[in-house]
């Protein structure tokens, strides 16, 4: 029986039709929930359209119906009496009132746009962080160990609310601005077709440049990412490992690599800026050269009777606001290519395939295993090519006290991630109880083992939170009683908050002999009926482990244990011994078969 989990699998050639549909159609699926609140932020844009359109209306009525003799336009003539139809003062009121209204409506529509904009956009980045976390902590620890913590980490971060931008900057303004354009040109060539002519001939050379200019704004973007992620690597890097860094007097060394790294990142920004200033100071000669021509035509036609004064300044403020939407359109396109770069990043994690966790139908995963455990001809080779284990195959029954001993890098710690399928092997099978491991669900599976490693893993939360972490309905009887078996009550209680007390990042208020003792406790509470421990008195002092051995030897009684240790202590009490060489079992021993002593020479050794 063969499995390929140790690889990633081979990726399909780059398509970038394929490409483009499928992130369309992901991102389609994803904004599927705030459907409705697209749909109103639509409308509110499609209302400010014939908002915008009025806005020159009381300029033009000013000029020709207050400070000329022209009358109101037909549209206004009900709102005032006839008696005082041609009187300024009228006229003058009917354009406040008019100006007055449109601001009122503008103001109200832009605060209602502006209130569900930050609601929907919002509630994207939640759902997307949220997706992406839940696929994030399902991926292999292969798909982990490629990728890297602070790799995925920015991209659930920091890529991932560019789905907000697409949306909510990107193309709801760029519909918005497409009507506005429409309408706008609809009235303008209604009053001066000329005009509305030469207003649109600069528009096919912007959307042009736009594209042109978005392909390479997306290159930049793609190069700013990746150093982006690079140099919070650096920084998470030194700041996670400050003892090391201070131990070793290393800060400048550490400060000049996140400078190198940071410098690249500025000038591949400054590279990006030049691109889009150089960009939009061409949409703003072309708009300044459309403006101009229209102007020189409008007064043209005014020294010609054609338009009156006020149509031509009502002409004027429709041909900016032509041009709004023109501009709009035109810098949107390549912003929209440097937010398509950081959600296809976002993306991407979608693309690596959770871990698989079939349940059989046989019902095996239905209860608690006994915990008989075996290997067949098992290999497992890493993403690079090398192999860490090489035709492995033992048997233990149920309740064996396996210890796994040889050197670094002899297979030790890859077995027992193969037990738990951390990893998946690249040949060969691992049965639990008879039954492959394939036959169990993830979680069935990972809920028969509890794992205490070299370096305890704890959360900033109270010391209740940590011990009953995996087991969240235990009471808090429970949580005491597994204290009290790792011997971690007498600590914890001698705390001002006794099992509320918060205990800091990674446990570090705590002794190293305190943090252990808790992981111990959690086992205790987790009460699985197979044990890894990785080397969990190594890095302690000889005094400390001999107080936590009792603990160890406690929790390991009446269970499934597999031991890696380089100290005779931490195995002196287990029943077989599995020698690894260079990935290969050289030798599987018994305690009933050889002496302690032979233990105690291999380790020496």
């Amino acid at each position: 029986m063969e499995q390929h989990g140790g690889q990633s699998s081979p990726k399909l050639a780059h398509d970038p039709q394929r490409d483009r549909s499928m992130f369309l159609k992901r991102l389609l699926e994803l904004a599927r929930p705030s459907y409705p609140h697209l749909v109103g932020i639509f409308l509110l844009g499609a209302i400010s359209v014939p908002i915008s359109m009025l806005m020159p209306l009381p300029l033009k009525i000013a000029v020709d119906s207050v400070i000329g003799n022209q009358p109101l336009p037909p549209i206004l003539n009900g709102l005032v009496p006839a008696s005082v139809a041609s009187s300024s003062t009228a006229n003058l009121i009917v354009v406040l009132v008019v100006l007055l209204g449109l601001a009122v409506l503008s103001n109200l529509q832009v605060l209602a746009s502006w209130l569900l904009q930050t609601y929907t956009g919002e509630r994207l980045v939640f759902e997307q962080r949220n997706r992406l976390f839940w696929h994030a902590q399902r991926l292999s620890l292969a798909s982990h160990d490629r990728r890297g913590v602070n790799d995925i980490a920015y991209r659930i971060q920091h890529d991932a609310p560019a789905i907000q931008f697409i949306f909510i900057q990107g193309i709801l303004p760029l519909v918005t601005a497409a009507l506005t354009f429409m309408g706008m040109f609809y009235v303008v060539a209604r009053i001066d077709r000329s005009i509305a002519v030469v207003a649109l001939v600069i528009s096919p050379a912007l959307m042009i440049a736009a594209r042109r200019s978005g392909y390479r704004v997306r290159r930049a973007w793609q190069d700013v990412k990746t150093l982006d992620s690079s140099a919070m690597l650096l920084m998470n890097e030194a700041l996670s490992s400050i003892r090391v860094v201070k131990a070793f007097n290393t800060e400048d060394f550490e400060d000049s690599r996140f400078r190198l790294r940071s410098r690249e990142r500025m000038k591949e920004q400054v590279r990006l800026a030049s691109i889009q200033a150089g960009y939009h100071l061409l949409i703003s000669f072309a708009i300044a050269a459309g403006s101009a021509a229209a102007l020189l035509i409008g007064i043209r036609h005014v020294q010609m009777g054609l338009v009156t004064l006020g149509s031509l300044l009502l002409v004027m403020a429709y041909v900016a606001q032509l041009y709004e939407p023109l501009r709009v359109i035109s810098s949107k396109i390549p912003d929209l290519q440097s937010w398509r770069v950081s959600l296809e990043r976002a993306f991407a994690l979608f693309e690596e395939n959770p871990e698989l966790g079939g349940i059989s139908g046989d019902g095996a995963n239905a209860a608690p295993v006994s915990g008989r455990v075996a290997l067949e001809n098992v290999n497992f080779d890493y993403a690079n090519g090398q192999r860490a284990l090489d035709g492995v195959s033992f048997s233990v029954p149920a309740g064996t006290k396996v210890a796994l001993i040889g050197p670094s890098g002899s297979g030790k710690t890859t077995l027992v991630n193969l037990l738990t399928r951390f990893y998946e092997p690249t040949r060969g099978c691992v049965l639990l109880d008879d039954v492959v491991l394939h036959s169990y669900s993830v979680t069935h599976l990972r809920q028969q083992f509890a794992v205490i490693g070299q370096e305890p893993v704890l959360f900033s939360a109270t010391i209740a939170d940590n011990i009953s972490y995996g087991r969240f309905d235990a009471s808090r009887e429970e949580i005491i009683e597994a204290a009290v078996a790792a011997h971690a009550h007498e600590f914890i209680v001698s705390l001002p908050r006794g099992y509320e007390t918060k205990i800091g990042e990674g446990g570090s208020r705590l002794s190293g002999g305190q943090r252990q003792r808790l992981s111990i406790a959690r086992a205790f509470l987790k009460n699985a009926p197979i044990l890894i421990l990785d080397e969990p008195t190594s890095a302690l002092d000889a005094a400390t482990e001999s107080e936590l051995l009792d603990s160890l030897h406690k929790v390991m009684q009446g269970r499934t244990a597999f031991v890696i240790a380089h100290r005779l202590n931490t195995i002196r009490d287990c029943d077989v011994l599995l020698i690894l060489e260079k990935g290969k079992l050289k030798e599987m021993r018994w305690r009933t078969e050889e002496p302690v002593s032979i233990a105690a020479e291999m380790l020496a050794q």
